[in-house]
């Protein structure tokens, strides 16, 4: 199969800027030849919530992203030779309240004085990209393909027939290899959201009928293998 992805190092270290790994960064490219877009395109999978502002992470990837350029896409002054970043975050976790989502986040123009303009070519060069992930089944068509890949109980035989049948994805050997990884991922966000739900319920029962956690587990019957787990999220 030939390669739709040539990856780029996903390891940096700039002087006086710290260390970053990203978990896949790549140029697009015009399909069907070997030109490059002059388009970075990082993505980034997030299976749990942060105990910080994830977008705030997802704005410094960016401009480390932007930052990297000088010395391999252009060099001295030649910043008319900078890339557009696109960094997309795939969260398979919702907030708090919330249901499937898509949200970017990118430069505006605003006039303060005057009525001077550039060319949006000129400083639109970050998109950061949101994509919260869950079984609240959103009808969006990204929203139903990641639900399948990544949430499905499915089989991977019976997600790749249904690729096939509603997405016209066809799936040769080395697809049928990932969507094996897919079907255990999978099973660990799964794991992890009944992990959520139990520490959730603990928490209010010991709120609400001031019961200890310990106590909290045992009357939601909450199975030994994850007592101690559910002990960690209530912190």
């Amino acid at each position: 199969m030939t390669k739709k992805i040539r990856g780029l190092s996903t390891e940096q270290s700039e002087p006086y800027e710290g260390y970053v790994t990203f978990d896949l960064l790549f140029y697009a490219r015009v399909p069907g030849t070997d030109k490059r877009i002059k388009l970075l395109i990082n993505l980034e999978a997030q299976r749990k919530r942060t105990n910080y502002k994830l977008v705030k992470r997802a704005v410094f990837y960016a401009s480390r992203l932007i930052s990297s350029q000088k010395g391999r896409d252009f060099a001295g002054q030649d910043y008319d030779n900078i890339c557009k970043v696109y960094t997309i975050w795939l969260c398979f976790y919702l907030p708090k309240g919330e249901k499937s989502s898509m949200t970017h986040y990118e430069f505006h123009e605003v006039n303060d004085i005057g009525d001077h303009h550039a060319s949006k070519s000129d400083y639109d060069l970050i998109n950061v990209t949101t994509i919260h992930v869950g079984n609240d089944e959103n009808p969006a068509k990204l929203m139903r393909f990641l639900r399948l890949v990544f949430l499905s109980c499915l089989s991977e035989e019976a997600i790749a027939q249904k690729l096939k049948d509603e997405f016209g994805v066809e799936t040769d050997d080395d697809t049928k290899k990932e969507l094996r990884t897919m079907c255990n991922l999978s099973e660990g966000l799964i794991e992890e959201s009944k992990i959520e739900a139990w520490a959730e319920a603990v928490k209010n029962l010991m709120k609400s009928m001031r019961l200890t956690a310990q106590q909290a587990i045992e009357a939601i019957a909450v199975p030994a293998q994850f007592r101690e787990e559910v002990l960690d999220q209530i912190g």
